[in-house]
């Protein structure tokens, strides 16, 4: 088996007094995930902060494979690894991270927890029991060939088991808070507008819709015909489906999503939801099948969902031999542009084989 590790970039002191954030950014020249005997990993230079004790704390980011199996594109996983002694046996750390990847003349976002609409969580370590301690926090796939990977990791020092309680506190309430916005949501108390959808009313309020959503913001903002009437009637989809958009827009929830998922993403691309497109995207990429895989690609596409289709083209690559025989696959029905990046990444992943 062949090892390689690559330490990309200068040492940074990150010298604050709770935490920092911490940016890193590697340059991978030529990555085969289909290479066969291959570990390879890439180390973030060690970065640096003193809490509010003085501790000083040392952490690096890892990004390596994972074990490769045959006929599958090897994925990349994120840890945080801890460097330093644990001097106090209560520290306590909370990390965040947002991870993107630069390809073939894209962007898109693999992992964030950074925003308010981002789907993962804030972790908590506890040195009690463990000095030392490498911690995986997510997992994605790029295609194969150059990329750059972009990591932006946020640590923050919890000192006293009185901070330890106030971030539960926080999390407690967070969800009490979304419970409530649902209830509002529910009961349409102090609504100020009126979704008239299939014969059925939604009593809404345009500070909360304004405040999720760009597109209403503009709507609600200037002498429009609903800003005016106070009544907006949506004609172009089913009320249930409309419900549940405006579900995830009060309490970030979505019920039935597998159900509504398509219909939810083409909703979110229209009205800028960002955290729905994700949501939607996740679940359409956890049921990407060889039959449903290019339906899925064009889906994507359509409604600008770049991590959807970066997850489409990584399935494909790696059933390529079997999804290419299906009397379903045919390229010819993708858009032309579409059609255009496929070929193109084909190209890249035939020049590594």
């Amino acid at each position: 088996m062949q090892v390689e590790n690559r330490n990309i970039g200068d040492v940074q002191k990150l010298d604050t007094i709770m935490g920092q954030t911490f940016n890193w950014v590697a340059q991978i020249e030529k990555y085969d995930s289909y290479a066969v005997k291959t570990y390879i990993f890439w180390e973030s230079p060690t970065f640096w902060f003193r809490d509010s004790s003085g501790s000083r704390h040392e952490w690096r980011l890892r990004c390596q494979e994972e074990f490769y199996m045959k006929n599958n594109p090897t994925t990349l996983s994120l840890y945080t690894q801890y460097m330093s002694r644990a001097v106090d046996k209560k520290s306590i750390f909370a990390i965040k991270l947002r991870i993107s990847i630069s390809q073939y003349g894209s962007t898109y976002v693999c992992h964030d927890d950074m925003t308010d609409e981002g789907s993962g969580e804030t972790w908590i370590q506890d040195f009690s029991k463990h000095n030392f301690f490498m911690l995986k926090l997510t997992k994605f796939v790029p295609y194969s060939g150059k990329f750059e990977l972009n990591v932006s990791c946020t640590i923050i020092a919890l000192k006293t088991s009185a901070d330890q309680k106030i971030v539960g506190a926080l999390e407690k309430h967070d969800v009490s808070l979304k419970n409530e916005y649902e209830l509002l949501f529910e009961n349409g108390q102090f609504s100020d507008v009126t979704f008239i959808i299939e014969n059925n009313k939604l009593q809404l309020h345009k500070s909360i819709l304004s405040s999720r959503s760009p597109v209403f913001a503009a709507m609600f903002n200037h002498d429009f015909k609903e800003n005016i009437s106070n009544e907006v009637y949506i004609d172009d989809q089913p009320y249930e489906i409309m419900r549940e958009f405006f579900r995830f827009i009060y309490a970030a929830k979505v019920n039935e999503i597998e159900k509504y998922a398509a219909e939810l993403l083409f909703l979110s691309n229209k009205y800028d939801v960002k955290g729905l497109k994700s949501l939607c995207g996740q679940h359409i990429a956890d049921s990407l099948r060889d039959d449903n895989v290019l339906e899925c690609l064009n889906l994507a596409n359509q409604h600008d969902a770049k991590s959807l289709k970066a997850e489409c083209f990584a399935f494909i690559l790696t059933n390529a031999k079997k999804i290419v025989k299906l009397p379903s696959f045919d390229i010819n029905k993708l858009p032309d542009d579409l059609r255009n990046e496929f070929f193109k990444v084909m190209i890249e992943q035939s020049r590594l084989i």
